[in-house]
């Protein structure tokens, strides 16, 4: 019988994540977390915090709110590409001018 291990999340990166990179706008800050907490990056805890987005994003459409809306999603498609390509390539993109698809808007 192959008994799974529980999951083990840390507290402490998830509040980090929400704080320096779903809620900070600067590209700078958005970096260094995720090259201090590279484990947001993989499964598990990839997909617990990608969901972090979608509240703000709710919250930001319901009040018509898009000069909060449009950033945050350009941040969720930041975190999407840093898990495809690498923290490195998805910043030298970012610095480069390259745009990704981002969550739709509606």
């Amino acid at each position: 019988m192959n008994e799974q291990q529980p999951l083990s999340i840390d507290v402490d990166a998830i509040g980090e994540f929400i704080r320096d990179f779903v809620l900070q706008p600067d590209p700078v800050v958005n970096r260094q977390v995720l090259e201090r907490r590279p484990e947001l990056l993989k499964p598990p805890l990839n997909f617990l915090v990608a969901s972090f987005f979608d509240g703000q994003a709710d919250a930001a459409r319901a009040s018509n709110d898009l000069q909060t809306l449009l950033p945050l999603l350009r941040r969720q498609a930041l975190f999407q590409r840093c898990q495809e390509v690498g923290v490195d390539n998805a910043f030298t993109e970012l610095a480069a001018g390259v745009s990704w698809p981002a969550q739709s808007t509606t």
